[in-house]
């Protein structure tokens, strides 16, 4: 197949833009031939949200085939190295979820919604990013723990000690106190995340010695970010909780009506996450001139809502 007579740079540019606004059209240009499926397999596989057991087999299926050199397009690089941003909200198999993720090596972030205490009691870990040969070697790695995940608690040691942003969705009081001990599995823990409702905030659910603990002793930490999962402000808080919001790096946020995987995929796509907004907040503070109330309730930026192009994320 001959190209038409335009510079490669702008065919790419054609071919990444129609790629990345639409995965049908990617998988039809992945089979035209190498030359395109070189330029498409990044954008295809850069973001994978697996929500069943059926999704988990067909994606751990292709990792293992695009292994084949037997296959006329088999890629020169491993699909699981292309993935850098990984959801799974299927249950299980287990089995099927510690291959994938023995297999994704070079993720960037990791949501997870299946059931961490099971995963633990099987000997499994999340696995620690492999590839440390990067041209940035400051590089996030952030885990979601949300749904079920933390339903029966999340055993803390099986979470990667390379990460440095950590948002979880607690939803049992034994596990939000085991926070305390964040410092003793995630050295490098710099931004952390709080998911619940508001009316955890108003009762003693949240002892105001467990922020100031988590403050206190994750000595990296720059943002803790408490975001409501439903529609609220600041005004329901406990006076406990509320005295820990004077600190700096703490903000408060609402999640709007987004869901928490909605939002991770937003996130995915304009590249701020959940983080870019409230380390804005938390910069500002930095600054004596800027008149800003301690306490900052963030509403849902417009722009989360429209799926943008993804930036950054071109291989070769």
């Amino acid at each position: 197949m001959s190209f038409p007579p335009v510079p490669i740079e702008i065919l790419r540019e054609i071919v990444e833009f129609a790629a990345t606004n639409d995965n049908s059209t990617a998988l039809a240009l992945a089979l035209v031939n190498s030359h395109l499926r070189f330029w498409t397999l990044p954008l295809l596989y850069y973001s994978v949200t697996l929500r069943s057991a059926s999704n988990l087999r067909h994606f751990l299926n292709a990792l293992v085939q695009s292994l084949s050199h037997s296959r006329s397009l088999t890629s020169n690089v491993p699909l699981a190295r292309r993935v850098k941003h990984l959801c799974i909200m299927t249950p299980g198999p287990m089995q099927s979820i510690q291959a994938i993720l023995s297999r994704c090596t070079n993720l960037r972030s990791l949501v997870c919604g299946f059931n961490l205490a099971s995963y633990a009691q099987l000997g499994l870990k999340l696995p620690s990013r492999v590839a440390v040969r990067h041209s940035n070697p400051v590089l996030n790695r952030e885990c979601h723990l949300i749904g079920m995940s933390c339903r029966d608690g999340v055993p803390l040691g099986i979470l990667p000690p390379d990460t440095t942003h950590l948002h979880i969705q607690p939803l049992s009081r034994q596990f939000l106190l085991s926070l305390s001990k964040l410092h003793l599995h995630l050295p490098e823990l710099t931004h952390l995340a709080i998911s619940l409702p508001a009316r955890v905030l108003s009762t003693r659910i949240v002892p105001s010695s467990l922020l100031g603990e988590i403050l206190d002793l994750n000595v990296n930490l720059k943002l803790l970010l408490v975001q409501l999962t439903d529609i609220s402000d600041d005004a329901s808080m406990s006076s406990d909780v509320k005295s820990c919001m004077s600190d700096p790096r703490v903000v408060l946020r609402s999640s709007g009506t987004l869901s928490l995987v909605t939002q991770w995929e937003n996130g995915v796509v304009d590249g701020g996450g959940i983080w870019l907004e409230a380390e804005q907040i938390v910069a500002k503070r930095q600054y004596p001139t800027v008149s800003s109330s301690p306490i900052t309730l963030i509403l849902p930026s417009s722009r989360n809502l429209v799926a943008g192009r993804r930036s950054g994320v071109r291989e070769v």
